[in-house]
């Protein structure tokens, strides 16, 4: 996960518009020379980083062969096919029934509560409060009234924590029927045996917790980085990032607080505190960058580009346009990538172990980072 401020600094063009000298007029006369007063910040000379000071651990973890046989059993669900289940049988949970519905709060019909042909799998927790508890045992032509409560926080206000009728009619019922987990399943996903799509999926579950061992191991690099090397700061640039930052943060704000209770009287010093160490490592980085020869190559940012045109394959052209004709675009491509390049120089230049944990464990700290 990159950081937005530290890609600004890693950027040589993002750096210029925090430093643009503020301009103010002092006298002016007539056929006299014109004085102006002239106030430029000036990047502070920067600290040469210690490689051999800094000291990693990172976690890693392996997945657990119940979390390959769980994800090879979501795909077999993804694949799964309904099939009429015999005549008279009572719906039971995992089923799925095709119904009819309509539904009353103090006996009146409201707009969204009446419908046909609706399909529900009873367990996926589809429908409010106990609705699909209460149609299992109910079978192909049956009626029921069932009881319902709105939750208190239900999205539209009128219905939000209102009791609730609905008359159902069962149409159809219908079983999930799961493929066989054998050769031919695998090869709906192109592999040959079930041998290779079991390490197919471990391959692919070792890389997401690779990312995350990588995730966490770069955060204690910055968090190093942040308090190792302490230096003045432009405060032109800091303050341009805590105000891009701020205006994300009043913008979620509610009633002037976030949703611990902090008023923003309180919370400005915690996201100025932010800004200036986003701009402590951005300038850290970049500098480093420059010294080391860490750039981004053309075919690098002709890959990113690629990847940013598949995201949205049906706008490939305008993403194409944007990047190649709107100036800076191509920059955001950039400083990520940078910033992925420095990073990776800084690990191999320092002393780095890895400690196993349990997978729950790393997804934990993955998570404590992501929020």
């Amino acid at each position: 996960m990159a950081d937005a401020g530290v890609q600004k600094a890693l950027n040589d063009n993002k750096l210029k518009p925090a430093m643009q000298p503020k301009v103010e007029f002092e006298s002016y006369t007539e056929g006299q020379p014109l004085k102006l007063k002239v106030e430029v910040d000036v990047l502070p000379p920067l600290p040469a980083v210690n490689y051999d000071a800094i000291k990693i651990e990172k976690p890693v973890a392996k997945p657990a062969d119940a979390q390959i046989d769980e994800n090879i059993q979501s795909l077999a669900e993804s694949t799964a096919k309904a099939e009429p289940v015999p005549a008279g049988t009572l719906a039971t949970m995992g089923n799925i029934l095709m119904i009819d519905f309509a539904g009353t709060v103090d006996g009146e019909a409201k707009p969204g509560m009446q419908g046909t042909d609706m399909r529900v799998q009873l367990g996926k927790r589809q429908l409010i409060d106990t609705f699909e508890d209460q149609m299992v045992g109910m079978k192909a032509g049956d009626e029921k009234l069932i009881k319902v409560t709105f939750p208190q926080d239900y999205h539209a206000a009128d219905l939000a924590g209102k009791a609730a009728e609905f008359q159902v009619t069962v149409k159809t019922v219908s079983a999930q029927v799961k493929p066989e987990l054998n050769d031919e399943f695998a090869k709906q996903f192109g592999v040959e045996d079930m041998k290779t799509l079991r390490e197919k999926m471990a391959e692919r579950l070792q890389a997401e917790l690779d990312s995350g061992s990588r995730l966490v191991a770069k955060r204690k690099l910055l968090d190093h980085l942040a308090e190792k090397y302490i230096f003045d700061l432009p405060q032109g640039m800091v303050e341009a990032e805590f105000k891009a930052i701020w205006q994300r943060v009043q913008a979620e704000l509610k009633d002037g607080k976030d949703e611990t209770g902090k008023t923003e009287a309180e919370l400005k010093p915690e996201y100025q505190a932010i800004a200036a160490r986003r701009v402590r490592l951005g300038l850290l980085l970049a500098d480093l960058a420059e010294k080391e020869g860490v750039d981004v190559g053309r075919e690098e940012l002709r890959q990113a580009l690629f990847a940013e045109i598949q995201r949205y394959p049906q706008q490939g052209k305008e993403v194409l346009d944007y990047y190649t004709k709107t100036p800076g675009a191509m920059d955001t491509l950039r400083a990520p990538l940078l910033e992925e390049k420095v990073v990776d120089f800084i690990f191999s230049k320092a002393a780095m172990t890895e400690r196993t944990v349990p997978k729950d464990e790393l997804e934990k700290l993955v998570e404590e980072l992501t929020g």
